[in-house]
């Protein structure tokens, strides 16, 4: 079985990721596993940390000669920030450090502080928050890194886009935002309320909302706040008759039909600066407009991210135990992600709200490929807790992060008095990174289900045993 395990403290001496169960004979490409290391560093949105630390993965065992030798990897990324934490974080408990501990008695609401104190009977956050901090992620990508490598072995390949950031969204059509005004105007047209204001592209927010069928203004809590009123467009779900017309652009299961191609989300790789990884650049622009919004009212933003794993061959996971079920097992790993707070495989969340015919992905049969095939994807390439052929694609909900530079309300942990939360340096937007750590997450998962399933000691015998299940397949 692949396990990973990661150590380290955000501002501790270094970083450390443990990879075991990996067979013999996988190329290692170094540069990748920096580039990967770097996707995740960039973003709008990010602190100052990202201009101090440059992370590059240093290989302290499992690899020989470029390739792994089938015994446990670990790889040390090392903290820069280090140099400035040196008395703060040392470890051995000096007398002449213990004036310089930089302790954290105001926990932040949202973060592991107060709990964490209250799990381990800490008098001060810092013993709490060094460990439990997103800077953690960067030893899961290194380690993703690698199992990335192994699935590209196989043909399968990950990736990640950016959905939604704040209440700015690609909406399950995958349309911008002249699709936006293209629709509202449909509805007009047919008889939907005329009186409603016209939506201008430059006040959009793209949304779906099931069951609503209307484009309304409505007043942005957060703009309130900066002396603005934005619009909201709320887009309306297809009719019936609508829903049975070929090729409709707002059909729900669009996004369960990839609607944004793979194709597109890979590109997103070969960018040399990460903004808000997008695939849209008109959304995107929106996207920094909301970042900005954030910034300037001294808070923080949270959003969506889409991670998609593409040509998993089908049989991965098991319907036979709760704990082997493949959707499960992804769902925990992404959940696991630092300000993750919700998962979404395929289009579950919008089929909650749907019928059943509306919900599930037809079956056909292709006598040329000889294999079965689907119309669409909404249950997101697995049922049953089984990989059922077609891209895995699955959802990450992070909420804003709980460092704010206007602090919320808290208690000191001494006076037990009513105080400001604790400030530390910090980002605005995470969404981008927290789309490259499930990335990490989504293959660690798959490697091991791969392995689990194939086997082999050498990388040539589970090749071997893979090929082997592929003729099965295809003759089933």
């Amino acid at each position: 079985m692949l396990r990973f395990h990661t150590a380290g403290e955000s501002h501790g001496q270094a970083l450390i990721a443990t990879l075991y169960g990996l067979p013999a004979g996988l190329r290692v490409d170094f540069a990748y596993v920096d580039r990967e290391l770097k996707r995740r560093q960039g973003g709008y949105g990010r602190g100052a940390r990202m201009k101090i630390e440059s992370d590059v993965a240093q290989f302290i065992s499992g690899v020989r000669h470029g390739q792994t030798i089938g015994s446990p990897i670990t790889i040390l990324i090392e903290n820069r920030d280090w140099k400035n934490w040196t008395e703060a974080m040392a470890v051995e408990d000096r007398q002449e450090n213990r004036g310089q501990q930089r302790p954290l008695k105001r926990p932040r609401p949202g973060h592991a502080d107060l709990a964490g104190c209250l799990k381990y009977n800490f008098s001060e956050a810092r013993y709490v928050l060094e460990r439990a901090s997103a800077r953690e992620t960067a030893a899961r990508v290194a380690a993703g890194a690698v199992a990335k490598l192994f699935l590209k072995e196989f043909g399968v390949e990950v990736a990640s886009h950016v959905v939604a950031v704040g209440r700015v969204s690609l909406d399950s059509a995958g349309f911008g935002s002249s699709g936006l005004k293209s629709r509202i105007s449909n509805s007009k047209s047919s008889g939907a309320d005329a009186t409603k204001p016209e939506v201008s592209d430059s006040d959009t927010i793209v949304s779906v909302e099931a069951g609503l069928t209307r484009a309304e203004t409505r007043t942005n809590p957060r703009s309130m706040n900066l002396g603005e009123a934005r619009t909201s467009a709320v887009v309306a779900p297809p009719s019936a008759a609508e829903a049975r017309t070929p090729g409709l652009a707002l059909e729900p299961a669009m996004r369960g039909s990839n609607w944004v191609s793979f194709e597109k989300v890979m590109a997103l790789r070969e960018r040399d600066e990460i903004i808000l990884n997008c695939v849209d650049p008109t959304v995107e622009e929106r996207m920094k407009t909301e970042v900005d919004l954030a910034i300037e009212a001294r808070d923080t933003v949270g959003g969506t991210f889409e991670v998609i794993a593409h040509k998993v061959p089908p049989g991965l996971g098991s319907c036979a135990q709760w704990d082997e079920r493949l959707d499960g097992m992804l769902a925990q790993a992404v959940m696991s992600i630092q300000a993750v707070k919700a998962v979404e495989i395929g289009s579950g969340i919008e089929n909650a709200a749907s019928l059943g015919s509306r919900s599930h992905d037809e079956i056909g049969y292709s006598r040329e490929g000889s294999r079965f095939t689907r119309k669409s994807n909404r249950a997101g390439g697995i049922e049953g807790g089984i990989s059922n052929g077609e891209d895995i694609v699955l959802r990450g909900y992070l909420k804003p992060i709980s460092t704010l530079r206007q602090p919320l309300e808290s208690v000191d942990f001494e006076t037990r008095e009513k105080v400001k939360a604790a400030y530390e340096r910090s980002d605005v937007c995470v969404v981008p990174a927290g789309g490259i750590a499930g990335e990490a997450m989504v293959a660690l998962v798959l490697a091991r289900a791969m392995l689990e399933k194939f086997g082999g000691d050498s990388l040539g015998e589970t090749r071997r045993n893979f090929d082997a299940y592929l003729e099965q397949v295809k003759r089933f």
